[in-house]
C-alpha cells in the first residue's frame, strides 16, 4: 500500500526549485534589440537575399562565369540595400545563436518567404 503522505528532503526540494526556476529563466524570450543589432524584420529580408544570392551563385552554370580568383563579394550588396555593416549581421548571428527556439522561428519565416517565391514562379511558368 502506499501511503497518503508525500515526504520531501530539503535537498530534493531545493533542486525541484532550482530547476524550475532556471526552466523559467531559459524560456523567457529575450529580445534582440538595439542599434548594434539588425532588426528582426530586416534579419529575414536579409537572411532570404542571402539563401537566394547563394543559390544563383552555387549554380554551376554561373559559377563557371568568374575565376575562382575573383573578389566579387555579394553579402556586401545586400548589406548596404537594407543599410546594415557586416559587423551588425555577424553580432546580431551571433546574439540569436545564444537563444536558438528564437533564431528557429526566424528562419521559419526565412524558409516561409523563400517558399511563397518557389510557389509563385511555378505558378507563372504553369500559367504559360
Amino acid at each position: 500500500m502506499i501511503s497518503g503522505k508525500f515526504k520531501i528532503s530539503g535537498k530534493v526540494l531545493s533542486v525541484l526549485i532550482m530547476a524550475l526556476m532556471i526552466g523559467i529563466g531559459c524560456n523567457r524570450k529575450k529580445e534582440i534589440r538595439g542599434k548594434e543589432f539588425v532588426p528582426k524584420n530586416d534579419l529575414v529580408n536579409v537572411l532570404v537575399d542571402m539563401h537566394l544570392i547563394d543559390a544563383v551563385t552555387n549554380d554551376m552554370m554561373y559559377y563557371h562565369k568568374f575565376n575562382e580568383g575573383d573578389s566579387i563579394d555579394l553579402h556586401t550588396a545586400i548589406f548596404e540595400k537594407y543599410g546594415i555593416t557586416r559587423e551588425m549581421y555577424e553580432r546580431t548571428i551571433e546574439e540569436y545563436s545564444k537563444h536558438p527556439r528564437q533564431l528557429d522561428k526566424i528562419y521559419d519565416e526565412v524558409l516561409m518567404e523563400l517558399q511563397l517565391m518557389q510557389d509563385k514562379v511555378e505558378e507563372e511558368m504553369s500559367g504559360r
